[in-house]
């Protein structure tokens, strides 16, 4: 049991180890507990005086105090913290003042505190940690809490909240022989956090975020994980992860269609289709699954329309971009961001009326041509503004034509994606229409956000009409091949 070269290596002075050694021998071949419980208490002194120093970085040693003080001063004589919070329950608080005045202990001057837990009330113990302990520890890296005495729910709870909390635990651990410790087998063990581990709580967050579109919160978890977790197949997928995180980080603020004057000068990380595929190849290298490969394989050949259709220095508009935006849209109002959703849905609308004009053969919708645009339709000029007076109250659209102008005309020529604009654009039964409610929100011109079921009716109206511009066969590849995928971790 007790480990004779050990004694001898700690034990210097001479006439104390033949004195431990000869102790430790009779602990070890008696069988009456009384005269073991007598030579433990004969042993403490030197086990004091002799134990090993703790290696780790401490400043702060929280304990758990059950009704046995030599535990809790072995740990304190080891790690030498410079203050030691003490968590007593009612009754074993006459404990706590026991280790407070152990000569050995004072020799220390470790600044104490005590602080009154329960036994047996998990949810009150971890409101006292958090409230009343974890505000006052400072850097957590040099804290350690040490859950050897007390009682097992004690332990239970303090322990759950180092793990979630990632506070440092050490345990002193020692071989019993009927129920006593055995002397001088007592050692200080760090004790590996299972979180650090795997991350498993933290790769359930990340997933989440991910998956609801925090694809900035997905990378921060993802991030911090990275500097904690030792698990080297988990660290290594946690290196791809957070590549491909980023890449859905700069998919989402638009990147891909970022200013630039020419070919040239387009930014690297822009190329979003490229980075998705070097973390695709990395992991078909390494044997990683984050995503379904089919869905991946989607999302690249998506990115990659983007790119190609890609022009510098001007306004692009294409089917591509627009389901993009559409697709973004969702995502915020999944968030509950109902007035970036509306936003992005009406940036949708004047996209889809500058594909809708594109195809009767309009190259610029803010230099267009009406004599043109009516001879083409078969009609005249003043046929087509005093149509467009019908429809709209207005003599004439403006210079440039604003998004309604657009639609009104596109109405004048029977174009079906314009008509559904105008139906859902009309009055409801408190007399507003949805481009009223558009123009109250706070990110166009009023004080009154967006609800949920304004949004719901404006992205009804304009699913159906991004449907009729784009036909329904692109509206279903296009849906698919933008979909973010969920993460299979």
């Amino acid at each position: 049991m007790v480990n004779q070269r050990d004694i001898e290596k700690r034990v210097n002075n001479s006439t104390d180890r033949q004195y431990v050694l000869e102790r430790v021998s009779d602990f070890e071949n008696s069988d009456d507990r009384t005269q073991l419980v007598s030579i433990s208490k004969e042993l403490f002194p030197y086990e004091k005086k002799y134990l090993p120093e703790y290696k780790g970085n401490c400043d702060v040693l929280i304990c758990t105090v059950g009704m046995r003080e030599a535990p809790i001063i072995l740990s304190l004589i080891s790690v030498k913290p410079k203050k030691s919070i003490l968590l007593h329950t009612q009754g074993s608080e006459h404990v706590a003042d026991k280790i407070l005045t152990d000569p050995d202990i004072e020799k220390l001057n470790i600044e104490f505190e005590k602080i009154e837990i329960d036994d047996l009330d998990a949810a009150h113990n971890y409101d006292v940690l958090k409230n009343d302990v974890l505000q006052q520890i400072g850097n957590r890296q040099n804290v350690r809490i040490d859950p050897t005495a007390g009682r097992k729910i004690m332990g239970t709870a303090v322990g759950s909240f180092a793990f979630f909390y990632r506070i440092p635990m050490i345990y002193l651990h020692a071989e019993e022989k009927m129920g006593i410790s055995v002397p001088f087998t007592g050692k200080i063990c760090d004790i590996e956090n299972p979180y650090d581990y795997y991350g498993d709580v933290d790769m359930q967050i990340l997933k989440a975020n991910f998956d609801n579109g925090y694809f900035d919160a997905a990378a921060e978890v993802c991030e911090q994980l990275r500097g904690k977790v030792k698990d080297l197949a988990l660290g290594k997928k946690l290196d791809l992860l957070q590549d491909f995180i980023l890449v859905y980080c700069d998919w989402d603020r638009f990147l891909h269609s970022s200013f630039a004057p020419n070919n040239k000068e387009r930014k690297d990380e822009s190329y979003l289709s490229n980075r998705l595929r070097s973390v695709y190849a990395d992991c078909e290298r390494y044997g990683i699954k984050l995503v379904s490969e089919d869905d991946l394989k989607q999302n690249i050949e998506f990115l990659e329309e983007i790119e190609n259709h890609w022009k510098p220095g001007t306004n692009i508009v294409d089917k591509f971009r627009l389901f993009d935006l559409f697709q973004n849209a969702q995502r915020r109002a999944m968030q509950g961001k109902y007035d970036d959703a509306t936003a992005r849905l009406y940036r949708c609308l004047e996209m889809c009326a500058t594909l809708l004009m594109e195809k009767e053969g309009v190259c610029d919708i803010n230099d267009i041509d009406y004599e043109k645009f009516a001879v083409d339709h078969g009609m005249t000029e003043e046929d087509l503004f005093a149509r467009f007076k019908e429809l709209s109250d207005f003599d004439s659209p403006r210079s440039p034509p604003g998004l309604n102008d657009i639609m009104t005309i596109l109405q004048v020529i029977n174009v079906p994606s314009a008509h559904m604009y105008g139906r859902m654009n009309s009055s409801d039964e408190n007399g507003e229409n949805l481009r009223d409610k558009r123009n109250r929100s706070l990110l166009a011109h009023g004080t009154n956000p967006i609800t949920r079921e304004d949004y719901n009716v404006l992205f009804n109206g304009t699913e159906k009409i991004i449907a009729s511009t784009l036909g329904k066969k692109d509206f279903k590849q296009l849906a698919i091949q933008s979909d973010i995928p969920t993460l299979l971790i």
